[in-house]
């Protein structure tokens, strides 16, 4: 696996719901502004950013790496927007 230097983590990037849990209708716009992603690796966990997190991020931050034929992003941590509570 590979492991993020600096203060990036390693995210692999997932599909929006169309519909969040209280009923709101997403709109293209919206999905497509904002990316959704799960860590797979960080490269230090002093921003409370974990393996397994869900975290969301502009569209335009991050670098695409392709590794053992998958796609992930390499995101610095200072560019994560949010992250869901668990």
């Amino acid at each position: 696996m590979l492991k993020p230097m600096g203060d990036r983590v390693l995210v692999i990037q997932l599909d929006y719901e169309t519909k969040t849990k209280s009923g709101i209708i997403l709109n293209d716009t919206t999905k497509t502004e904002i990316t959704k992603a799960k860590v797979v690796e960080t490269s230090n966990d002093k921003e409370n950013i974990k393996k397994d997190d869900i975290v969301y991020f502009s569209k335009y931050k991050g670098e695409v790496i392709k590794y053992d034929e998958k796609e992930y992003m390499l995101v610095e941590i200072k560019d994560i927007l949010a992250k869901e509570q668990k």
